[in-house]
């Protein structure tokens, strides 16, 4: 505090105690302002410009939730570059916050993405499809595995068919959990 750094006897002023509260107040809103334009210079954290880093990558402004905006911006700015093996899964992971394996099949002159430990299609997945089509190799074709629930893991959880109904989930909530 400001207070502090000043000489005792003004702690008796009233005037200056008033000025000391309204400045703290002023510097507590200085240093948020300051953390906030710090926050908006990385794609983890940014908010209010995210529109800019759309737009300086070349991703089309979105309606999507802004984890998914951030998590295309960041796989834009990962694939430039070589594109390999290695660089299809960083940047399938950067989309999907999950484990991803790419399954090379040369012979066929395709790969496989395989989604695993994300259930179902992940919420973003035409986005994810949409870079990868814009990096692969033109002559590559490219098919996506989804994890969905197994008869052997509904079997694992012991529950009779009255107990999954008294869940009440659709089928398509059964298939992912």
């Amino acid at each position: 505090m400001l207070r502090d750094k000043m000489p005792s006897f003004y702690s008796e002023s009233g005037m200056m105690l008033q000025l000391f509260e309204v400045e703290d107040t002023e510097i507590q809103d200085l240093e948020k302002s300051i953390q906030n334009t710090f926050d908006e210079f990385f794609i983890d954290t940014a908010k209010a410009t995210i529109d800019r880093w759309e737009k300086e990558v070349g991703v089309p402004k979105s309606s999507l939730p802004i984890e998914q905006r951030r998590a295309t911006v960041k796989s834009k700015l990962r694939g430039y570059g070589t594109v390999n093996v290695d660089h299809i899964k960083t940047i399938c992971d950067s989309y999907t916050n999950g484990d991803v394996s790419i399954i090379e099949k040369p012979s066929t002159y395709e790969f496989e993405v395989k989604f695993n430990s994300v259930r179902g299609i992940p919420p973003n997945m035409k986005d994810l499809q949409n870079i990868i089509n814009q990096i692969k190799p033109a002559h590559l074709g490219v098919t996506y595995i989804y994890l969905y629930t197994t008869w052997d893991r509904f079997d694992s959880f012991n529950y009779t068919w009255d107990e999954f109904d008294s869940l009440n989930k659709t089928w398509d909530e059964l298939e992912v959990m």
